[in-house]
């Protein structure tokens, strides 16, 4: 990622988050001094209560994630937190009936948690349960010391799909992948600055994680490396998210859809075309040059750019044609 400008993030926070930042340098401006790369010494959860955790960059619904997955066995498991922050916005969820909370590391750094089930105390009594819409508020703000609980995430259950989600995102960070530019209009930091939080812990935690990484799709990918978005899409090729501008979204043709090799490298999923395919053994979206068609389960979305933001896409059953199929398609952006 290179550097991006902080009147940029500060425009996103406006909209999402609240911080502030104070101090002067030798010359008694009124310029903060630069904020740090955090580390955590403490477990964000007990390693041995974690079944798989599908680091940043895995692609899911319609959309390629900016935060992590930590899927664990337990019934339910403890979240504390890794380093000293300050919870600042939080939100319930009406539809899961859990919360997401926002916390600030430093000016530079925010963590995001989402499926917390049952928030201490405290911080519970903070989120007003009225708007079931998801859309952050301000809450406190409330010091929460490195080790300190934060609550119990419960929908885990004996299915290691389910579990809670754990986000960090830097502010001074942009993407540069082809959906860059997208995220700045909408200054949406959470896809430009998002960034691995497990690469923040201290070596021996690192580890213990590491060792449960695994794909989206359940493969496990030990020691794999720890990705953001970016690694993802960099390249550009097809990779990336794909927003619908020829017709209004239908069953088939969602308003958004994602592409990208999953953690594993052996799996291409498309996501948000008629649900979702995992094309085996084929080609990294990166990639290719030109049209693309994957298959799988029956079913293949057919790809052919035409130029390097848009594309014509068809979806249908069965293998994938020699040619791009004639008639109706779907013309996408991004």
């Amino acid at each position: 990622m290179t550097a991006g400008p902080r009147g940029r993030a500060a425009a996103v926070a406006s909209a999402l988050f609240v911080w502030a930042a104070c101090g002067s340098d030798a010359t008694g401006t009124d310029e903060p001094p630069p904020a740090s790369r955090p580390t955590f010494e403490v477990a964000l959860v007990d390693p041995a209560g974690v079944a798989q955790i599908v680091p940043p960059g895995s692609i899911s619904g319609d959309e390629i994630k900016g935060h992590a997955f930590v899927r664990f066995s337990p019934a339910s498991i403890d979240v504390v937190a890794p380093v000293d922050m300050t919870l600042t916005r939080a939100t319930w969820v009406g539809a899961s009936d859990d919360y997401g909370l926002e916390f600030e590391i430093n000016s530079r750094f925010r963590l995001r948690l989402g499926h917390i089930d049952a928030p201490r105390a405290d911080i519970a009594a903070l989120v007003p349960r009225t708007d079931p819409s998801s859309i952050l508020v301000e809450v406190g703000p409330v010091l929460v010391r490195a080790g300190e609980s934060i609550g119990r995430a419960e929908q885990g259950g004996a299915d290691p799909v389910l579990g809670f989600d754990f986000g960090v995102y830097d502010l001074d960070a942009e993407g540069v992948g082809p959906n860059a530019e997208r995220y700045r209009q909408t200054s949406d930091y959470t896809k430009l600055g998002s960034v691995c939080g497990f690469e923040l812990f201290e070596a021996s935690i690192r580890g213990s994680y590491a060792a449960r990484f695994a794909s989206i799709g359940g493969v496990p990918v030990p020691g794999a490396p720890c990705r953001s978005i970016d690694d993802v899409v960099a390249r550009g090729g097809v990779a990336g998210e794909w927003f619908l501008t020829s017709h209004p979204p239908d069953a088939t043709y969602s308003e958004r859809f994602a592409v990208g090799l999953d953690l594993s490298g052996t799996i291409v999923r498309v996501a948000g075309i008629a649900g979702s395919i995992d094309a085996a053994v084929a080609i990294d979206p990166q990639d290719v040059v030109g049209e693309v068609c994957y298959q799988a389960s029956g079913r293949f979305v057919f790809l052919r750019p035409t130029s390097s933001s848009t594309a014509d896409v068809v979806a249908g059953g069965g293998a994938c044609p020699a040619v791009f199929p004639a008639g109706e398609h779907r013309s996408y952006r991004r």
